[in-house]
């Protein structure tokens, strides 16, 4: 998780960013996008694409809480997403507990096949689908944000509007 400005790295923050994650912060697209409500329909969607991989479709089957409490689990993984993006240093240490939490999950599905949680593939695939859905998101977001600046110009322009 880092975020750049654009301006070429210096030799000790080149060091620095490989050292340590930066969190995001205010202007990263991220950071200004995450935390509407439209961004939940983002977030569905990361879900059913993620648990499409055979691997974590198999773990998440066998091991999460998903089928018995699925709101408390939609909850738990929203406010860690909520918390990569706009927690500063707690970011990096959720990071550092889903690896941790994520390290022991393993599962056989009914081929017999071990899948693990932190196998490279997954990982990725879990990643990869919170890109993609970030990116596709992102043309609906603007332009409910664009509806909504409206709106307020709208009202406000109303407001002031003799009588």
């Amino acid at each position: 998780m880092t975020v750049t400005d654009g301006t070429p790295a210096s030799a000790p923050a080149e060091r620095e960013r490989r050292g340590e994650p930066v969190p995001f912060g205010p202007g990263s697209l991220l950071w200004e996008q995450m935390g509407l409500y439209t961004s939940a329909i983002a977030g569905n969607s990361v879900f059913i694409l993620q648990v499409m991989h055979p691997a974590i479709g198999t773990v998440v089957d066998r091991l999460s809480s998903f089928r018995t409490d699925p709101l408390g689990r939609a909850a738990r993984s929203f406010a860690s997403v909520q918390t990569w993006v706009y927690g500063g240093r707690a970011a990096i240490e959720e990071g550092r507990r889903l690896r941790e939490m994520h390290k022991p999950l393993s599962a056989v599905d009914e081929e017999g096949r071990r899948h693990h949680a932190l196998s490279a593939e997954p990982w990725a695939w879990v990643h990869l689908t919170g890109f993609y859905a970030a990116v596709r998101y992102m043309p609906i977001a603007y332009r409910a944000r664009q509806a909504a600046r409206a709106q307020e110009r709208l009202e406000r322009a109303l407001a002031h509007r003799p009588m």
